[in-house]
């Protein structure tokens, strides 16, 4: 990446400066001449004060900032705010006419001086931060792989991907993501569908409601979650899949319940921190599964086999608990779970309390 011209100008217009001064005052002031100055005895003046100092740390701060909330909006040219052409050429121009050595006394000019190195020093440093971050920066305009990890998706933005999706769906022309055997995220059909999806998410759901890269993570997930269902379709393992993932998200709703119903049980600390370590663990809650019987569909529920009675006995009564809790509604919406006359082959969780397991299975 090539170093602006604007610079370039300003340094020129900067030594044309000193050289005139030097030219006027015959080096006669140690001070006259600041870039090709002789060892003094007397000090140089300092390059800023304290106010230029503060005053550089805030927009250093505000860079940092603009950087971390938009990387894409930034490029290096951005950093040459503090100098435009039109002022450099003012300067050049009074140079030649000589109306920049008119009614100036040389400490007037070595103050114009320093003030103009300061902003070209600034201008510069910012210029590359900024060139070190645009080099940084993914084609997507988002830090590729640190701010990729941090980000998080809100249900309601993927929900909203989903939708417009199946929208599109809808033409006979679409064609949807390349899932086939070696396809990538960066294909030209998938950058394009994705693209097309965050055009069509920001005109639905405003521009401003998530940002860019939150929007794009959600694009990336999605394709992933495609690919890999066609890629287990293939290899005619979708549908086992498939029931793995519902029987752990029912495990996990029902770990959710309990564990809401335990901070409302009339328990004692004590008894409420012995439950609490069992429940919060998804692996000591049954599983469930469905099951189709004369047309209609029922869940059962497998027993684990090392489970004791007291752990039985406390997950009942939060059951219970739960039921008291919810609304009118919520309790009909409910589904009535049958006991299997199947037991659950899984082994217990290691490092698992006495109380909850059957001493055979320790």
């Amino acid at each position: 990446m090539s170093t602006p011209r604007r610079n370039l100008k300003s340094r020129q217009v900067l030594e044309r400066i000193l050289v005139s001064n030097d030219e006027d005052d015959n080096s006669s002031s140690p001070s006259s001449s600041i870039i090709n100055s002789t060892p003094s005895s007397t000090p140089s003046p300092p390059v800023a004060n304290v106010d230029q100092e503060q005053q550089r740390e805030r927009d250093d701060g505000e860079v940092d900032m603009i950087s971390e909330s938009d990387p894409s909006s930034l490029s290096p040219i951005d950093g040459i705010g503090h100098l435009d052409s039109s002022s450099e050429d003012d300067v050049a121009e009074s140079i030649d006419t000589g109306e920049a050595d008119s009614g100036l006394t040389t400490p007037q000019k070595d103050d114009i001086i320093e003030k103009l190195i300061l902003e070209l020093r600034r201008a510069r440093q910012h210029n590359n931060r900024l060139e070190k971050l645009y080099l940084n920066t993914d084609q997507h305009g988002k830090n590729s792989k640190k701010t990729e990890r941090t980000l998080s998706v809100p249900i309601e933005c993927a929900t909203a991907v989903h939708s417009c999706y199946n929208k599109l769906a809808e033409n006979e022309e679409f064609q949807g993501f390349d899932t086939s055997d070696g396809s990538s995220k960066n294909s030209n059909q998938n950058r394009d569908l994705q693209k097309q999806l965050l055009f069509e998410v920001r005109a639905q759901n405003g521009k401003n409601k998530w940002p860019k890269a939150v929007i794009e993570k959600a694009c990336l997930r999605y394709f992933k979650s495609k690919r890999d269902d066609d890629t287990r379709r293939r290899k005619g393992k979708l549908e086992s899949h498939r029931r793995r993932t519902k029987r752990r998200a029912r495990m996990e709703r029902k770990r959710w319940r309990r564990s809401a119903a335990l901070e409302k049980c009339p328990w004692t600390p004590r008894t409420k921190d012995k439950v609490k370590q069992v429940i919060n663990k998804i692996e000591f809650h049954s599983s469930e599964e469905s099951a189709d019987e004369n047309g209609e569909t029922r869940r059962y529920r497998r027993k684990l086999q090392w489970e004791r009675t007291q752990l039985r006995k406390y997950k009942k009564e939060l059951d219970d608990k739960y039921k008291q809790m919810c609304s009118v509604n919520s309790r009909r919406q409910l589904i009535t779970i049958f006991n299997s006359t199947f037991t659950s082959d899984r082994s217990p969780p290691q490092e698992s309390p006495k109380w909850a397991v059957k001493s055979t299975y320790m």
